[in-house]
């Protein structure tokens, strides 16, 4: 005679064994909370993503009125490139006014070109860190072992303040059903 269903829970992440909620030979129900591991790092490390989240979308609304800005500017150059240029026709500017006036003009258009590169770019930004997000969210939830059915703890092999691997075996269910099985 064997359980109809047998299963060996494994670690899906390392960390601290916290607090065993279960006991062997416990009746437990599907997705009942066997044990918790340590999660603190995980939680600090979801508290900076939503920062830098958070930091990216001010950043992108502020380039967003630096460009608009930059615009105006560069249009303000680009007149006053044509302004010394007709007064040098005329000998009222020197070459050099004209040539300081265009690196102005050249400096602003890099400018805007970075601006208009961090403003195109920031829903990407966005979309990687909140990618990260939801590996961190995922971390989180393995933090919690819980029971995948009904049944019962036939052993746990971690103890409160153990340190578990990835993929390290820390409790065995098994089915309240038993089924014959041929030799």
């Amino acid at each position: 005679l064997q359980s109809q269903m047998r299963v060996d829970l494994r670690s899906q992440i390392s960390g601290t064994v916290v607090k065993r909620h279960v006991e062997a030979g416990y009746e437990i129900k599907k997705d009942a909370l066997l044990l918790s591991i340590e999660d603190h790092d995980l939680k600090d490390s979801r508290k900076q993503v939503k920062a830098k989240i958070d930091q990216e979308k001010v950043m992108v609304v502020r380039d967003r009125e630096l460009l608009m800005l930059a615009k105006e500017n560069l249009a303000l150059q680009q007149q006053e490139v044509e302004r010394i240029k007709r007064l040098g026709d005329s000998a009222l500017s020197s070459e050099s006014q004209l040539g300081n006036a265009r690196q102005q003009l050249l400096q602003l258009k890099a400018e805007m070109v970075r601006l208009q590169f961090n403003v195109d770019s920031a829903s990407s930004r966005i979309s990687q860190l909140q990618a990260e997000l939801s590996q961190i969210e995922r971390k989180l939830e393995r933090t919690l072992i819980r029971a995948p059915f009904d049944g019962i703890i036939n052993q746990l092999f971690v103890d409160s303040g153990d340190y578990v691997a990835i993929n390290q075996k820390v409790v065995e269910v098994i089915s309240p059903k038993i089924v014959m099985r041929g030799a």
